[in-house]
Parts: structure tokens; C-alpha cells; sequence
């Protein structure tokens, strides 16, 4: 009797570990396709994001400055751009009408052309 009882209790649990093995495999299955699409979408695609070159985020940043802030005021041209920590660092001089020039000045770009100026300390300054 007690052969038969564990023979039926070991023919149960054989069917229901059967059961969550395959359970586990699928979602084990599961979890990697959907880390390696993210991954993918992530590191390998442009994601719908579309960055531009260093010079030329810091053109179009200087010809923004220049058409909406400066239009009769005086003017902002670009020396460099570069690569820095993620974004753009963008040095320009600038012109104002009646005032001694401004050299070296600096904004920092987001790769997708968001403007930070380095006295608003982070926040939004303009979108381009």
C-alpha cells in the first residue's frame, strides 16, 4: 500500500515539475528575445532619434541666437564644436551693439539640438 501511494505521489509531482520546467523554459524563452529587442533597439538603431554632426548642431544654435535674440541687437559666431560627456559643447564669441565682445562663450547641445546655457546650470535655455 504504501509502495503504490509513493509510486502515486512521485507519478504527481513528476507531472507537475514536468509542466513548470516547460513553463520556465518559455518564459526564460521570453525574457531574452525581449532583452535582446531592447538591447537592439536601444545600442543598434537610431530609435527615431535623429542627431546631427557637433558643427552642425552649433550652427544651427548660433543662427537661432542670431535670428531670435540678437536679430538688431549685435551677433553670435561660432568658433568651435565638439564632442563633450554626451552632448556638444559649443564656444561662439559675441557682438553686442555698443558693449565690449564676449569671447568664449559656451552652450552645451544635446545630440537632438535642446540648448543649455552653462548659467542656467542644466535647465533649458532654447529648442531648436
Amino acid at each position: 500500500m504504501l509502495k503504490e501511494t509513493c509510486k502515486k505521489v512521485c507519478k504527481q509531482i513528476w507531472q507537475t515539475t514536468k509542466k513548470n520546467v516547460l513553463l520556465a523554459v518559455v518564459i526564460g524563452v521570453v525574457v531574452v528575445a525581449v532583452a535582446g529587442l531592447s538591447i537592439y533597439a536601444v545600442y543598434f538603431r537610431d530609435g527615431g532619434v535623429k542627431s546631427v554632426s557637433s558643427q552642425v548642431a552649433g550652427q544651427k544654435a548660433i543662427d537661432f541666437i542670431n535670428e531670435n535674440y540678437l536679430k538688431d541687437t549685435g551677433s553670435a559666431e561660432l568658433k568651435t564644436a565638439v564632442d563633450f560627456s554626451g552632448m556638444y559643447k559649443i564656444t561662439f564669441d559675441l557682438a553686442l551693439t555698443g558693449q565690449a565682445p564676449q569671447t568664449d562663450q559656451i552652450l552645451y547641445i544635446t545630440k537632438t539640438a535642446d540648448i543649455y546655457s552653462q548659467s542656467c546650470r542644466g535647465y533649458p535655455l532654447i529648442w531648436i
